[in-house]
């Protein structure tokens, strides 16, 4: 899984294709009408982890800035 923590999330979703990595990525967060334009909003946690092996779909918690 590359690291895309910190990252918009328009380049994240990005970066894990162009990683080979075919599962839809489960995006949590998005406040009440959930992501409508995913270059606003930022990649705050990942599962899994940079570097590990994807066994799943991958998950990307968003916010529109992480703390």
């Amino acid at each position: 899984m590359p690291d895309v923590t910190g990252v918009r999330l328009d380049i994240a979703l990005s970066d894990i294709e162009h990683a080979g990595i075919t599962e839809k990525v489960e995006v949590l967060g998005g406040g009440t009408f959930g992501v409508v334009d995913e270059k606003n909003w930022q990649v705050c946690e990942q599962k899994p982890a940079a570097g590990e092996a994807i066994d799943g779909a991958p998950r990307l918690v968003v916010d529109r800035e992480c703390g």
